[in-house]
């Protein structure tokens, strides 16, 4: 006999999807920026054109600093493929363009490489020593994504709990995995 689940059930089972499809669309959002960041890396277009070509491609104004921030994400990407065997570390499929700028803006130049510096053997120098310091924080820690909400025993937390032991904390029944239940 099936028994109708309760609001706690609900609400619980509504949390893990909305949590499974978070970490998916984080893998979407991964995918999409490190491919258009080695694309735009490729095409040898400045930013200019680049902002001007998405601009008009998207109908709505593309800045030059987006278009800049991309870039510097294709260049790492390009830099972790030139220095980083398979075996060695694996770029995680959800860092994205705003993850890797976090992890940037951790780190400080050496100096000033604006305007005429900017693409100056020192620039370069500098840019691929913080791609390493900024390749170190992922190999250390990866990224540092806000945990899902814990499901606890009691008023009090006691630590993260696998669905399996969570399971006795719920309402039962719980459905074969795959089964979808009768109706009366």
């Amino acid at each position: 006999m099936i028994q109708r689940r309760g609001q706690g059930d609900i609400d619980t089972q509504l949390q893990v999807i909305e949590e499974q499809a978070a970490a998916r669309q984080e893998r979407v959002d991964g995918y999409r920026d490190q491919k258009m960041a080695k694309l735009f890396c490729d095409s040898e277009w400045s930013q200019q054109e680049l902002a001007e070509h998405l601009s008009e491609r998207k109908g709505e104004e593309v800045s030059r600093e987006w278009v800049g921030k991309h870039l510097l994400f294709g260049r790492f990407l390009t830099f972790f493929g030139t220095t980083c065997t398979k075996d060695e570390f694996k770029m995680p499929p959800n860092l994205t363009e705003g993850a890797f700028r976090k992890l940037w803006k951790g780190t400080e130049s050496a100096g000033d490489y604006r305007g005429h510096k900017a693409n100056s053997e020192a620039a370069v120098a500098d840019e691929q020593r913080r791609f390493g310091l900024v390749l170190g924080q992922l190999k250390e820690g990866g990224l540092r994504r806000k945990p899902p909400a814990a499901v606890t025993t009691g008023g009090s937390w006691r630590g993260w709990l696998t669905r399996s032991a969570a399971v006795p904390h719920c309402a039962p029944p719980w459905p074969r995995p795959g089964a979808c239940p009768s109706r009366p």
